[in-house]
């Protein structure tokens, strides 16, 4: 078996004019399409990337600031879908310190408090599992223990919240929050049975 292999390596090592010319051929052609393939591939992503783009600009300037020239902030398309602007917000808790510190405080001023919570990361050794079951006992008289606590959100609370307080008029120190604000563009599909005009 291992020398059926070296010579099937061996062959593999030749130069073209050892190979098999219906064979060479056939693998030339193959390399071709895979170039071709390639190319039309590359362009795909590239229409996609442009696409995606445009797609995003839409919802998030051009409707919004069509529908807020027209002073309105919903109509039904052409294509007979809903279509509705409403507020958007994104973004993170800040990871570094003092904004991490800083944007806690806001969410506590602003009265989310509830949604911070408090982790304590403890880390035992492997050898140290049965330590860990008894974790409450060993946090309170073992000071060798590598402790460390973190405050934070959980991302899901920490956007929907914001964008509440956002929806109800409330103010919101976006840079402080480390999120952005703005608009975009819902599209709802038409309920069955109602025709497109």
């Amino acid at each position: 078996m291992a020398k059926a292999k070296q010579q099937q390596r061996g062959e593999f090592e030749l130069g073209e004019e050892h190979a098999n010319p219906a064979a060479l051929r056939k693998a030339k052609r193959f390399a071709a399409e895979a170039t071709t393939i390639e190319g039309e591939l590359a362009t795909l992503d590239e229409r996609s990337s442009l696409l995606n783009k445009r797609f995003l600009w839409i919802k998030t300037q051009g409707i919004p600031e069509a529908l807020k020239q027209a002073g309105i902030s919903q109509f039904t398309g052409l294509d007979g879908r809903s279509v509705e602007v409403e507020d958007f917000v994104s973004g993170t808790l800040p990871k570094e310190e003092p904004a991490r510190s800083k944007a806690i405080a806001l969410l506590e001023d602003y009265g989310l408090g509830n949604i911070i919570r408090t982790l304590i990361v403890i880390d035992f050794a492997k050898e140290d599992r049965d330590d860990a079951v008894k974790l409450y006992n060993q946090l309170r008289r073992n000071n060798s223990l590598n402790i460390s606590m973190e405050e934070n959100v959980h991302h899901s609370s920490y956007i929907s919240n914001l964008k509440s307080r956002l929806e109800d008029g409330k103010p919101l120190d976006a840079k402080t929050l480390n999120i952005f604000v703005g608009n975009t563009t819902k599209f709802k599909a038409p309920k069955k049975g109602k025709k497109v005009k």
